[in-house]
């Protein structure tokens, strides 16, 4: 993660899931939805905030975009969190290979 109180955007889609769209049909703007998946910035806009950084995260499948806190585990996978209101779901996000 980038030094204190830095703006951080990251994770691009790498690989596309068998039988997905390759663009991004469900964007709720039309005019993205031609846009090709891979590549897609997924994390944008986080600030640190302690011992995580809290910005936004973009579904493909859905298209729509939503509040995010992700923090380091103590093994190095990141928890990813993704929110709408008070409903939230958990990732755990291990890196590339």
């Amino acid at each position: 993660m980038p030094p204190r109180r830095s703006r951080a955007a990251g994770s691009r889609i790498l690989r596309a899931r068998p039988g997905a769209p390759t663009t991004d049909v469900h964007n709720t703007d039309v005019a993205l939805r031609q846009r090709p998946i891979l590549g897609l910035p997924v994390l944008t806009g986080f600030q640190e905030d302690g011992e995580s950084w809290r910005g936004r995260i973009y579904d493909p499948r859905s298209g729509r975009t939503y509040r995010s806190v992700v923090s380091r585990n103590a093994d190095g996978t990141l928890r990813v969190q993704g929110c709408v209101a008070v409903i939230c779901r958990t990732q755990t996000w291990r890196p590339a290979r």
